[in-house]
Formats: C-alpha cells, sequence, structure tokens
C-alpha cells in the first residue's frame, strides 16, 4: 500500500527539518548522516558537503545508494 499524501507530505516535511538541523548545526559527522533516507543523504552530499567532516564524506562517497555516492564525488 501506499503512503497517503498527506503521510508523503509529513515525510518530506520531516526530511527537511533533519537537514536545516545539520546545517544549522554546522558540522556534520557520519552519526548524523546514519538516520537519514537516501534523499536526507542526497542532500546532504549535495548541499551540506562544505560542513562534512571526513568521516562524513568517506560515508556518502562510499553509501549504498549511487545518486548519494555521484553527489559526493561530484564534490
Amino acid at each position: 500500500m501506499h503512503p497517503s499524501p498527506a503521510e508523503i507530505e509529513k515525510i518530506y516535511s520531516d526530511r527537511k527539518a533533519q537537514v536545516a538541523g545539520l546545517a544549522a548545526k554546522g558540522s556534520i559527522s557520519v552519526q548524523d548522516i546514519q538516520a537519514l533516507t537516501r534523499h536526507g543523504r542526497f542532500q546532504v552530499a549535495d548541499e551540506l558537503w562544505t560542513i562534512c567532516d571526513e568521516g562524513a564524506k568517506k560515508a556518502l562517497i562510499s553509501d549504498e545508494h549511487h545518486h548519494v555516492r555521484s553527489a559526493a564525488i561530484l564534490h
């Protein structure tokens, strides 16, 4: 069964809040990205790469999903 539009909106809203929280924190560690979904990890690799520590960068470059890896490698 697919999520309802309201459930999808909640998922997007939650991810946006998680990523905004990481951006506000000013530094992202590997522990911070472990709880993120693939989309969240992609967003971190794409938009917040500069505030990732070395461990987070290595984790993103070797992520299980090719979209995340590709975004990380482009930096």
